[in-house]
């Protein structure tokens, strides 16, 4: 297979609103204090985001949501910012509280 065709076929997921999607649900999480849930956001952007970088090489992911335009990110930034996050994911994870809900049946990926 090609490069051409293997990034065409790969660009879907590349999409900015897939990172949009997955801030915003975490920017919900967090307002409910539901610090399960806002681990399972993060997993979910460390997965998005480590396939970007995996798959392209240099990505757009620390000012994804900014100005119009915004600069690459490094590879290996990337990867180190989304092992930062997961280290974060997984203190969230581990809370235990009343609020902490989580997604309970919620279809995170369709």
């Amino acid at each position: 297979m090609r490069v051409a065709q293997i990034a065409a076929e790969l660009a879907p997921f590349a999409k900015p609103g897939g990172l949009a999607d997955v801030r915003r649900l975490r920017a919900g999480t967090i307002a409910v204090n539901d610090s399960l849930f806002t681990g399972v956001a993060q997993v979910q952007e460390a997965i998005l985001m480590g396939f970007n970088a995996a798959a392209f090489g240099d990505v757009v992911y620390s000012k994804a949501l900014g100005p119009a335009n915004p600069p690459l990110d490094d590879q290996l930034d990337v990867y180190d910012a989304i092992q930062a996050l997961l280290d974060t994911a997984i203190v969230n994870l581990a809370a235990t509280g009343p609020s902490n809900a989580g997604p309970r049946n919620a279809d995170l990926v369709y």
